[in-house]
């Protein structure tokens, strides 16, 4: 495959913030993007809904996450569920 072939990056979470935004400029950088979804209906109102390709996987289904990676160069898994900003996670230290 020669160095200047489009990457092929694999987006998990990219109808949330962070996915959102990144899946966009993935593809402005000319890579080639996959994104990862339990729910594909939820991609196709997005204005870049066209240009990727929808693997349906829970990042729980080891199975389906491997699929899902398959010929990836790169992948973002992010999780920022449950995360409140006004209280310290259990066993915190204070401050």
């Amino acid at each position: 495959m020669p160095t200047d072939a489009p990457k092929l990056c694999l987006v998990t979470g990219a109808t949330g913030y962070i996915g959102e935004r990144l899946v966009p400029e993935l593809l402005a950088a000319g890579h080639r993007v996959r994104v990862m979804t339990r729910n594909p209906e939820r991609i196709r109102d997005h204005p870049w809904a066209a240009q990727v390709e929808v693997a349906h996987a829970d990042v729980g289904d080891a199975a389906q996450v491997a699929a899902a990676c398959a010929g990836v160069v790169h992948y973002l898994v992010h999780a920022l569920v449950g995360v409140r900003s006004s209280r310290r996670p259990t066993g915190a230290p204070p401050g």
